[in-house]
């Protein structure tokens, strides 16, 4: 061990080992949840939540492609409504509703060549006559794959602030409708 190529060998793997472990003690899932509050009642913002062609007059991800190649189900509504997405900067995937209810969704979103299915829903409740509230929740696994675990450690940095930008989108147009 008098080397100093060994030692330096030795160091490098002994960092690379380290650093495998402690990946290995990140989190295999991850959440990001962002809520806003609405001067509007739920009829008028459900519709929003519901309704896969609506999702995009307010989606943050489709202001920054306005190019972006939809495709869309069918039937805008109801369990099993789905789109489509294929962009240069914001990937290509599949969102489905897996579970439409009064006050929201819950879907199924998937990142094609991103890894597995991952899940999310948007729920409004009224707090009055006048006033909603609106969580926008996604969640998933990374699995024992360390890059995704790393992935998720940054999720909610990554993905928490287009869910504000997407909220207060929607509040504004909510706010708007039929005022």
């Amino acid at each position: 061990m008098d080397d100093p190529t060994t030692m330096i060998i030795v160091v490098v793997v002994a960092i690379i080992v380290i650093f495998l472990l402690f990946t290995y003690l990140l989190p295999a899932e991850f959440a990001v949840t962002r809520t806003v509050k609405i001067s509007a009642p739920l009829k008028k913002i459900t519709p929003y939540l519901t309704n896969v062609r609506l999702w995009q007059e307010w989606s943050p991800w489709r202001e920054k492609d306005p190019n972006m190649e939809m495709a869309y189900s069918e039937n805008d509504t109801g369990d099993g409504a789905w789109f489509t997405w294929e962009s240069s900067s914001q990937g290509k995937g599949k969102m489905v509703f897996a579970k439409v209810t009064e006050f929201g969704v819950e879907y199924e979103i998937e990142f094609i060549g991103k890894g597995g299915p991952c899940h999310g829903s948007m729920e409004a409740s009224d707090e009055d006559d006048e006033h909603s509230y609106v969580v926008w929740s996604f969640h998933g696994k990374s699995g024992m794959n360390p890059i995704a675990r790393w992935f998720g450690l940054l999720m909610d940095r990554m993905v928490g602030p287009d869910f504000e930008k997407g909220l207060n989108k929607l509040k504004t147009i909510t706010e708007k409708a039929d005022s």
